[in-house]
């Protein structure tokens, strides 16, 4: 990664007083990790639901 995006990051992430993250930071990342944690999981349940269904149609 260079070291530019590294430097932004850093720059967003912290707060005025250097700690490293902000409370509003941490609550924006925690949403975000959240969101696509229950993403990924939908569409994980989704795709094995039609797998069953699929089978079951199929062996009918």
């Amino acid at each position: 990664m260079s070291m530019y995006y590294i430097r932004l990051a850093r720059t967003y992430l912290t707060s005025g007083n250097h700690k490293f993250l902000s409370f509003g930071n941490a609550i924006s990342v925690v949403g975000i990790f959240l969101g696509v944690f229950a993403l990924i999981v939908v569409m994980s349940v989704m795709n094995g639901l039609e797998e069953d269904i699929t089978e079951r149609i199929i062996g009918l």
